[in-house]
């Protein structure tokens, strides 16, 4: 199954951004683990790409992604 990962710093859409396109009801939450959303979509946690110490957990996920969106707020 074609998976996406989304990557990005605390805040900036991702939850959103599968709540919206899986048309799911809009709640504002965090993330507090790598979750795997309507089995298409792998949503991580803002801190995974500010921290080295769960670099290694975004790399083993990644491996089933096959695509990798990036996500910038600024």
């Amino acid at each position: 199954m074609k998976r996406i990962m989304l990557i990005g710093k605390p805040g900036c859409g991702k939850t959103t951004f599968c709540q919206k396109i899986f048309g799911q009801e809009l709640q504002y939450r965090k993330t507090q683990t790598i979750e795997i959303v309507n089995r298409t979509a792998i949503d991580t946690p803002g801190e995974y790409i500010e921290h080295r110490m769960f670099l290694r957990a975004l790399m083993m996920t990644g491996a089933d992604a096959e695509a990798v969106l990036f996500f910038s707020c600024y």
